[in-house]
């Protein structure tokens, strides 16, 4: 079964605000393992918790296409990411909540919705194995 998993890579400006993304929309032939991530919940407080979220990072894409994309103003932050590595995860930020509404935007734009496209249709003849 195919699946395909989205990475992006942020521009920023000399003040550190973020101004565009490069998407990078992979698509692999083989099953990921997962791995464990922790969160706060609900997010902000000092409650901890894990889930198993899928690890694409194990496996190698069999394609992928980049795209650059402009982000909106309403939607550019000079905050960073939290730190999710540790059991005592980071409190979200700023940068986390407009990713969440980034990937919603994206996600309905057409560069992306093509760029998908064009993505599946290279490989909707094949035969695959796991």
């Amino acid at each position: 079964m195919l699946s395909t998993n989205d990475t992006y890579e942020f521009q920023r400006k000399s003040n550190g605000e973020t101004v565009s993304l490069i998407c990078t929309i992979s698509l692999y032939d083989k099953t990921p393992s997962n791995k464990t991530i922790y969160y706060r919940d609900p997010p902000g407080e000092e409650t901890f918790k894990s889930v198993e979220v899928v690890d694409y990072s194990t496996i190698t894409p069999i394609d992928k296409i980049e795209f650059s994309w402009n982000i909106p103003e309403e939607l550019q932050t000079s905050t960073q990411p939290a730190d999710r590595s540790g059991s005592t995860p980071e409190k979200f930020t700023d940068f986390d909540h407009k990713l969440k509404e980034i990937k919603t935007v994206l996600t309905d734009d057409t560069e992306y919705t093509n760029t998908y496209k064009t993505l599946w249709d290279r490989h909707s003849n094949k035969t695959f194995t796991s």
